[in-house]
C-alpha cells in the first residue's frame, strides 16, 4: 500500500512539472462550482433539485484594461423515467466576458440535458449532451493607429479595419460528456468526468481560416472523510485544446462550524500559472464560495504577481429523500 501510494505521489509531482501551461485570458479557479465548463455530466447528480448560481471573476485589475466575466447558471430535474435512465437534468447558462482596449466580448447561451442512470445503490453514470451559441463583438472605434498610407500620403485621420476582425462571425458548438459518481453513508466519495467541447470545431470567422478545436476536460474528486462533519476533498481538473493545456490540483479541508453549515477552506494550483485560496460556506439553501488568485506566471511583473478575485454564489432546493415505512409494533 505504501509503495502504491508513493508511486501515485511520485507520478502527480512528475505531471505537475512536466505538463506544459498557457495563462488564460478568462477561466473560472473554481472549476467545481462551474461545471458546465469543465464536467457537465456531473450536473444534477447530487440532491439539489433546483440549482441557480452566479459567477463572477476579476483579473488582472492592474493593468490599464482587466479580463472580467459573469456566468448566470440554473439547472432542473425532471423526475421522470424513461429508456433506462432514472432522471434527466435540464440545465443552462450564459456567460459574458470582456477584455482589451477594443471591449472584445464574448457572449455564450449554453443549454444541455443530463441524463443519470443508477448503476447500483451507491453508483450513478451521467451522460451529457449540450449545444451553445457564441457572439463576439470588438468596438473597433476605440483603437488608434499611427499615419496609415492611402495610396499617396500617409495620413492620420484613417481608421482601418482588421480584416481578420472584419470576417468574425458568430457561431455554435456542440459539447458532450460522462460522469461516474460513487456515494457512502456519509455523502459522495468519488467523482470521475470526462467531457469534449467544440466536437464539431466550428469556424470563428468568415472566412473559414480560423476554428475552435476540440477541448478536451477531465476531472476527478475524492473525498476523505476524517469523521460525520469533517472530511478533505482532493480535486485535479486537466484540459487540453490543440497545442494547449492546463492542470488544476488542490485541496479542501471541509468541517461545520454551525449545525446547519459547512465551511471549506482550500489551497489550489494552477500548472505555472498561478495558486489561489478558496474559502466558502454552505446552507440548507444557499452556498457562497470565493478564490483570490496570486499569479505565478510571466505576467507577474506587468500584474505585481496579483492574480483576481472570483465569487461564486449559489441558490438550491434539495431533495428531501422519502422516509422508509416502517412497521409499527403495536402496543398492549
Amino acid at each position: 500500500m505504501r509503495t502504491a501510494l508513493k508511486a501515485g505521489l511520485l507520478s502527480l509531482i512528475l505531471l505537475l512539472y512536466l505538463t506544459p501551461s498557457k495563462a488564460q485570458d478568462i477561466h473560472y479557479s473554481q472549476f467545481w462550482n462551474n461545471p458546465d465548463q469543465t464536467n457537465p455530466a456531473s450536473i444534477g447528480s447530487g440532491k439539489e433539485h433546483l440549482w441557480v448560481a452566479l459567477s463572477i471573476k476579476e483579473q488582472w485589475s492592474q493593468i490599464p484594461v482587466p479580463y472580467s466575466g459573469r456566468k448566470l447558471s440554473f439547472f432542473q430535474d425532471i423526475q421522470k423515467s424513461f429508456l433506462g435512465v432514472d432522471k434527466f437534468t435540464f440545465f443552462s447558462s450564459i456567460l459574458h466576458d470582456s477584455s482589451g482596449d477594443a471591449s472584445y466580448s464574448n457572449t455564450q447561451l449554453r443549454l444541455g440535458l443530463n441524463g443519470h442512470l443508477s448503476l447500483a445503490s451507491n453508483q450513478t453514470l451521467g451522460l451529457n449532451i449540450s449545444f451553445d451559441y457564441a457572439n463576439r463583438q470588438v468596438d473597433m472605434s476605440k483603437l488608434r493607429y499611427g499615419s496609415q498610407f492611402d495610396g499617396e500620403l500617409f495620413r492620420s485621420d484613417i481608421d482601418p479595419q482588421d480584416p481578420a476582425v472584419e470576417f468574425l462571425k458568430n457561431y455554435g458548438s456542440l459539447h458532450a460528456g460522462l460522469n461516474y459518481r460513487l456515494s457512502n453513508e456519509k455523502g459522495v466519495k468519488l467523482q470521475l468526468g470526462l467531457a469534449g467541447f467544440q466536437l464539431n470545431k466550428p469556424s470563428t470567422t468568415e472566412l473559414n481560416v480560423s476554428y475552435r478545436p476540440i477541448r478536451w476536460s477531465s476531472t476527478f474528486a475524492y473525498w476523505f472523510y476524517l469523521s460525520e462533519q469533517t472530511y478533505i476533498r482532493s480535486d485535479l481538473n486537466f484540459q487540453v485544446q490543440g497545442p494547449y493545456s492546463v492542470l488544476l490540483v488542490g485541496g479542501s479541508l471541509g468541517f461545520k462550524i454551525t449545525p446547519r453549515g459547512q465551511e471549506e477552506v482550500g489551497l489550489y494550483y494552477r500548472n505555472k500559472d498561478a495558486l489561489f485560496i478558496y474559502l466558502s460556506y454552505r446552507s440548507d439553501s444557499y452556498k457562497i464560495g470565493f478564490s483570490y488568485d496570486i499569479n505565478l506566471s510571466e505576467n507577474k511583473v506587468a500584474t505585481q504577481g496579483r492574480g483576481g478575485p472570483e465569487l461564486f454564489i449559489n441558490y438550491f432546493i434539495t431533495k428531501v429523500d422519502p422516509i422508509k415505512t416502517i412497521k409499527a409494533c403495536p402496543i398492549y
